[in-house]
């Protein structure tokens, strides 16, 4: 191989890594990538492509959560607006179910992340 590695990657795979972060799926990337899917499942086997591959694909979903996190007031907004609805019971039903789901899903994480600083504050106190 005369390719160049840098931190371990070959610039052939440094140029696929993009196709397999971008696409539904790895065998889309290949076709897209134009690589077989025999030689993108070696290169899972090099530490270093596998750790690229997963940080760009961290980086991707951290994006999307941003733009989650952007649009949540508006979401929100426009979920109890359909409360408003009265012409239309299944609706309102389907947006109350909604919004109590949200809100005892939300209660429960607030109660675990509150059990384990217990937990963890105990740990601290009474090492084994």
């Amino acid at each position: 191989m005369t390719e160049k590695y840098e931190k371990g990657l070959t610039d052939r795979q440094k140029r696929a890594l993009p196709f397999f972060v971008g696409c539904k799926s790895y065998e889309e990337g290949c076709r897209k990538a134009e690589v077989s899917k025999h030689a993108f499942y070696s290169w899972l086997q090099n530490p270093a492509f596998k750790s690229e591959l997963t940080r760009l694909q961290d980086d991707v979903v951290s994006e999307a959560v941003l733009t989650l996190k952007f649009n949540m007031t508006h979401a929100t907004d426009v979920l109890v607006s359909l409360l408003e609805h009265k012409d239309n019971p299944s609706l309102q039903r389907a947006v109350c179910n909604d919004i109590i789901g949200h809100v005892s899903k939300f209660r429960e994480i607030e109660e675990i992340e509150r059990r384990l600083d217990a937990l963890e504050s105990n740990a601290k106190l009474n090492p084994i």
